[in-house]
């Protein structure tokens, strides 16, 4: 729904765009939060994840070499 919106502001004028987007807004702050604010805290959401994962596999991958290098 949100990609059609946003396709459809692209053919139009740049009224009929800031009322799209405003329209837009108010269904997500109807929801709780603001399409920005969401993009925004998934993306963080995200990158942590991505970080955390792969600092673990890190030092399973380092424990695991030890583990070789000591047997």
């Amino acid at each position: 729904m949100i990609s059609i919106s946003i396709l459809r502001a692209k053919n139009v004028d740049s009224f009929d765009r800031t009322m799209l987007s405003r329209t837009r807004k108010i269904q997500f702050i109807a929801l709780g939060i603001t399409f920005e604010d969401y993009s925004m805290i998934l993306i963080v959401i995200f990158g942590f994840g991505l970080a955390t994962i792969s600092s673990i596999w890190q030092d399973i991958y380092c424990a695991r070499m030890k583990l070789d290098g000591n047997r």
